[in-house]
Protein backbone atom coordinates (compact mmCIF):
# COMPACT_ATOMS: atom_id res chain seq x y z
CA UNK A 1 0.00 0.00 0.00
CA UNK A 2 2.86 2.27 1.07
CA UNK A 3 4.64 1.73 -2.13
CA UNK A 4 1.78 2.39 -4.38
CA UNK A 5 0.99 5.69 -2.57
CA UNK A 6 4.35 7.02 -3.39
CA UNK A 7 3.86 6.45 -7.10
CA UNK A 8 1.10 8.24 -6.94
CA UNK A 9 2.68 10.96 -5.12
CA UNK A 10 5.24 10.59 -8.27
CA UNK A 11 2.61 11.28 -10.58
CA UNK A 12 1.75 14.59 -9.82
CA UNK A 13 5.00 15.93 -11.04
CA UNK A 14 7.52 14.07 -13.70
CA UNK A 15 10.20 16.19 -11.71
CA UNK A 16 9.23 15.01 -8.43
CA UNK A 17 12.14 13.26 -6.42
CA UNK A 18 11.06 11.02 -3.44
CA UNK A 19 12.82 8.82 -0.71
CA UNK A 20 10.82 6.87 1.60
CA UNK A 21 11.61 3.73 3.57
CA UNK A 22 9.09 1.16 4.69
CA UNK A 23 8.84 -0.90 8.32
CA UNK A 24 9.13 -4.53 8.82
CA UNK A 25 5.27 -4.47 8.22
CA UNK A 26 5.60 -2.73 4.73
CA UNK A 27 4.69 0.57 6.29
CA UNK A 28 5.69 4.11 5.39
CA UNK A 29 8.35 4.78 8.18
CA UNK A 30 10.18 7.93 6.84
CA UNK A 31 9.37 10.27 3.91
CA UNK A 32 11.11 12.66 1.97
CA UNK A 33 9.82 14.48 -1.39
CA UNK A 34 10.54 17.53 -3.42
CA UNK A 35 8.24 18.70 -6.49
CA UNK A 36 9.76 20.79 -9.48
CA UNK A 37 8.85 23.69 -8.38
CA UNK A 38 10.33 23.31 -5.32
CA UNK A 39 13.83 22.17 -6.37
CA UNK A 40 13.29 25.56 -8.62
CA UNK A 41 13.20 27.48 -5.73
CA UNK A 42 15.66 26.22 -3.66
CA UNK A 43 17.81 26.83 -6.92
CA UNK A 44 17.75 30.40 -6.95
CA UNK A 45 16.84 31.03 -3.00
CA UNK A 46 19.12 29.10 -0.76
CA UNK A 47 20.89 31.02 1.30
CA UNK A 48 18.51 30.95 4.34
CA UNK A 49 16.18 28.33 5.16
CA UNK A 50 13.22 28.04 7.61
CA UNK A 51 13.00 24.99 9.21
CA UNK A 52 9.10 24.41 10.10
CA UNK A 53 8.01 21.90 12.32
CA UNK A 54 4.56 20.73 12.28
CA UNK A 55 2.99 17.88 15.15
CA UNK A 56 1.13 14.99 13.07
CA UNK A 57 -1.05 11.81 14.16
CA UNK A 58 0.95 9.15 16.13
CA UNK A 59 3.59 11.38 17.49
CA UNK A 60 4.68 11.69 14.52
CA UNK A 61 6.68 15.24 12.63
CA UNK A 62 6.21 16.90 9.26
CA UNK A 63 9.45 19.19 8.23
CA UNK A 64 8.77 21.85 6.02
CA UNK A 65 11.90 23.91 4.93
CA UNK A 66 11.08 27.12 3.72
CA UNK A 67 13.08 29.87 1.34
CA UNK A 68 13.09 32.83 3.48
CA UNK A 69 15.94 35.08 1.88
CA UNK A 70 15.98 38.52 2.73
CA UNK A 71 13.95 40.13 -0.46
CA UNK A 72 12.05 37.18 -0.88
CA UNK A 73 8.61 37.75 -2.19
CA UNK A 74 5.88 35.01 -3.15
CA UNK A 75 2.12 35.17 -3.34
CA UNK A 76 1.75 32.77 -0.30
CA UNK A 77 4.11 30.43 2.02
CA UNK A 78 3.75 27.33 0.43
CA UNK A 79 5.06 28.70 -2.55
CA UNK A 80 8.49 28.92 -0.61
CA UNK A 81 8.79 25.71 0.64
CA UNK A 82 11.33 23.78 -0.95
CA UNK A 83 11.55 20.09 0.86
CA UNK A 84 9.17 18.30 2.63
CA UNK A 85 10.31 15.48 5.18
CA UNK A 86 8.59 12.80 7.82
CA UNK A 87 11.22 11.02 10.01
CA UNK A 88 11.18 7.89 11.70
CA UNK A 89 11.36 9.95 14.86
CA UNK A 90 13.50 12.80 16.38
CA UNK A 91 16.81 10.89 17.22
CA UNK A 92 19.94 11.56 15.82
CA UNK A 93 19.89 8.87 13.48
CA UNK A 94 16.42 9.41 11.89
CA UNK A 95 17.45 13.34 11.60
CA UNK A 96 20.61 12.69 10.39
CA UNK A 97 19.33 10.46 7.65
CA UNK A 98 16.48 13.03 6.58
CA UNK A 99 19.03 15.71 6.29
CA UNK A 100 21.22 13.46 4.61
CA UNK A 101 18.43 13.02 1.45
CA UNK A 102 17.71 16.50 1.85
CA UNK A 103 21.35 17.19 0.47
CA UNK A 104 21.27 14.53 -1.79
CA UNK A 105 18.28 16.18 -3.70
CA UNK A 106 19.74 19.39 -3.77
CA UNK A 107 23.73 19.41 -4.95
CA UNK A 108 23.78 23.07 -4.33
CA UNK A 109 23.40 22.97 -0.66
CA UNK A 110 26.35 24.22 0.46
CA UNK A 111 25.31 27.11 -0.59
CA UNK A 112 22.89 27.52 3.07
CA UNK A 113 24.15 29.95 4.97
CA UNK A 114 21.61 29.96 7.44
CA UNK A 115 18.86 28.18 9.09
CA UNK A 116 16.20 29.92 10.86
CA UNK A 117 14.95 27.53 13.56
CA UNK A 118 12.16 27.32 16.71
CA UNK A 119 13.47 27.59 20.24
CA UNK A 120 14.86 24.33 21.66
CA UNK A 121 14.61 23.15 18.01
CA UNK A 122 15.27 19.34 18.45
CA UNK A 123 18.77 18.22 16.88
CA UNK A 124 20.03 21.80 16.08
CA UNK A 125 23.51 20.15 16.82
CA UNK A 126 22.36 17.04 14.04
CA UNK A 127 21.72 20.02 12.13
CA UNK A 128 24.97 21.35 12.35
CA UNK A 129 27.06 18.44 11.60
CA UNK A 130 24.68 17.83 8.43
CA UNK A 131 25.54 21.10 6.89
CA UNK A 132 29.02 22.62 9.00
CA UNK A 133 28.74 26.17 6.73
CA UNK A 134 25.20 27.43 7.84
CA UNK A 135 24.50 29.19 10.96
CA UNK A 136 21.38 28.22 12.56
CA UNK A 137 19.63 31.83 13.84
CA UNK A 138 16.28 31.67 15.99
CA UNK A 139 13.24 32.27 13.59
CA UNK A 140 11.59 35.70 14.59
CA UNK A 141 8.28 33.93 13.58
CA UNK A 142 8.60 31.05 16.10
CA UNK A 143 10.02 33.66 18.88
CA UNK A 144 6.81 35.60 18.26
CA UNK A 145 4.51 32.39 18.82
CA UNK A 146 6.70 31.41 21.53
CA UNK A 147 6.23 34.83 23.29
CA UNK A 148 2.66 34.75 22.73
CA UNK A 149 2.42 31.78 24.15
CA UNK A 150 4.15 32.47 27.64
CA UNK A 151 1.81 35.94 27.67
CA UNK A 152 -1.06 33.89 27.24
CA UNK A 153 0.13 31.02 30.43
CA UNK A 154 1.13 34.44 33.18
CA UNK A 155 -2.52 34.50 33.74
CA UNK A 156 -2.05 38.43 33.80
CA UNK A 157 -5.11 40.81 34.14
CA UNK A 158 -7.12 41.55 30.58
CA UNK A 159 -5.17 45.15 30.21
CA UNK A 160 -1.78 43.92 31.13
CA UNK A 161 -2.36 41.22 28.62
CA UNK A 162 -3.48 42.89 25.49
CA UNK A 163 -0.95 45.68 26.18
CA UNK A 164 2.23 43.30 26.18
CA UNK A 165 0.49 41.60 23.30
CA UNK A 166 0.30 44.91 21.36
CA UNK A 167 3.81 45.73 22.44
CA UNK A 168 4.73 42.97 20.84
CA UNK A 169 2.75 42.73 18.04
CA UNK A 170 4.51 46.47 17.53
CA UNK A 171 8.04 45.35 18.04
CA UNK A 172 7.76 42.07 15.65
CA UNK A 173 6.69 44.25 12.39
CA UNK A 174 9.12 47.02 13.44
CA UNK A 175 12.01 45.33 14.89
CA UNK A 176 14.26 47.97 14.84
CA UNK A 177 16.86 48.22 17.91
CA UNK A 178 15.03 51.40 19.62
CA UNK A 179 11.82 48.85 19.61
CA UNK A 180 13.30 45.57 20.87
CA UNK A 181 14.38 47.94 23.59
CA UNK A 182 11.14 49.41 24.68
CA UNK A 183 9.46 45.72 24.32
CA UNK A 184 12.53 44.11 26.81
CA UNK A 185 11.99 46.94 29.31
CA UNK A 186 8.52 46.87 28.85
CA UNK A 187 7.94 42.64 29.73
CA UNK A 188 10.81 43.67 32.93
CA UNK A 189 8.06 45.75 34.11
CA UNK A 190 5.15 44.23 33.96
CA UNK A 191 6.28 40.76 34.39
CA UNK A 192 7.32 39.76 37.87
CA UNK A 193 10.99 38.92 37.97
CA UNK A 194 10.21 35.01 38.83
CA UNK A 195 8.59 34.93 35.77
CA UNK A 196 10.87 37.00 33.87
CA UNK A 197 13.53 33.72 32.97
CA UNK A 198 10.11 31.56 31.69
CA UNK A 199 10.41 34.39 28.64
CA UNK A 200 13.82 34.19 27.42
CA UNK A 201 13.56 38.05 27.09
CA UNK A 202 17.29 38.34 26.21
CA UNK A 203 16.31 37.54 22.39
CA UNK A 204 15.10 40.63 21.98
CA UNK A 205 18.19 41.96 22.27
CA UNK A 206 20.45 39.13 20.07
CA UNK A 207 20.77 41.58 17.39
CA UNK A 208 21.58 38.87 14.49
CA UNK A 209 18.10 37.40 15.29
CA UNK A 210 16.63 40.23 13.80
CA UNK A 211 18.72 41.19 10.77
CA UNK A 212 17.71 38.88 8.61
CA UNK A 213 13.79 40.04 9.54
CA UNK A 214 13.80 43.80 9.69
CA UNK A 215 14.16 44.46 6.06
CA UNK A 216 10.42 43.24 5.88
CA UNK A 217 7.85 46.68 5.71
CA UNK A 218 5.09 46.35 8.55
CA UNK A 219 2.47 44.80 5.67
CA UNK A 220 5.37 42.51 4.42
CA UNK A 221 5.46 41.69 8.29
CA UNK A 222 1.77 40.77 8.41
CA UNK A 223 1.40 39.31 5.69
CA UNK A 224 4.85 36.65 6.24
CA UNK A 225 3.68 36.04 9.97
CA UNK A 226 -0.34 35.55 8.85
CA UNK A 227 1.30 33.15 5.47
CA UNK A 228 2.67 31.13 8.37
CA UNK A 229 -0.31 30.76 10.65
CA UNK A 230 -1.89 29.44 7.51
CA UNK A 231 0.16 26.99 6.01
CA UNK A 232 0.76 25.40 9.87
CA UNK A 233 -2.91 25.28 9.86
CA UNK A 234 -3.06 23.53 6.82
CA UNK A 235 -0.23 21.31 7.11
CA UNK A 236 -1.97 19.79 10.98
CA UNK A 237 -5.35 19.86 8.88
CA UNK A 238 -4.06 17.72 6.16
CA UNK A 239 -2.86 14.96 8.71
CA UNK A 240 -6.03 14.39 10.59
CA UNK A 241 -6.34 11.76 13.21
CA UNK A 242 -8.20 8.59 11.78
CA UNK A 243 -6.73 8.48 8.32
CA UNK A 244 -3.53 6.87 7.36
CA UNK A 245 -0.21 8.67 6.51
CA UNK A 246 -0.12 7.43 2.90
CA UNK A 247 -2.97 9.36 2.23
CA UNK A 248 -2.15 12.40 4.21
CA UNK A 249 1.22 12.76 2.46
CA UNK A 250 -1.01 12.00 -0.74
CA UNK A 251 -3.55 14.97 0.11
CA UNK A 252 -0.57 17.24 0.95
CA UNK A 253 0.92 16.80 -2.98
CA UNK A 254 -2.34 17.37 -3.97
CA UNK A 255 -2.46 20.32 -2.10
CA UNK A 256 1.07 21.57 -3.04
CA UNK A 257 0.55 21.04 -6.78
CA UNK A 258 -2.81 23.20 -6.98
CA UNK A 259 -1.23 25.99 -4.68
CA UNK A 260 2.19 25.83 -7.51
CA UNK A 261 1.25 24.54 -10.74
CA UNK A 262 1.56 27.02 -13.54
CA UNK A 263 2.75 29.53 -11.12
CA UNK A 264 6.02 31.42 -11.41
CA UNK A 265 8.61 31.16 -9.20
CA UNK A 266 9.12 33.88 -6.35
CA UNK A 267 10.38 36.95 -7.01
CA UNK A 268 12.84 39.04 -5.03
CA UNK A 269 13.36 42.72 -3.99
CA UNK A 270 16.74 44.23 -3.62
CA UNK A 271 17.86 44.68 0.01
CA UNK A 272 21.01 46.75 0.94
CA UNK A 273 23.37 44.72 2.64
CA UNK A 274 22.26 40.91 1.48
CA UNK A 275 22.52 39.16 -1.65
CA UNK A 276 20.19 35.97 -2.88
Amino acid sequence: MAGVSMLNLLGFDSGTLVAYQLDNTSKLDSLSFETKFMQTVFLNFSRVILVHRTRIAKGRTLYAFLADNPGLRANGEIEKVVHFAIPKDESKESLARMYKTFKDFNPNWANIKTFLVEPYFPGSPTLSEAFPSAEIVLSVFHICKFFQQKIYQLSLNNQTERLLLNALKNTMCSATESNLNKMHVILKEFVKPDLLPQLNSHWLLADHIWALHRWRSWAECIQYFHGLEVISRDFSQLFTTGVSLETSISSLAKHVHQCTYGKKPPETKEVIGFTS
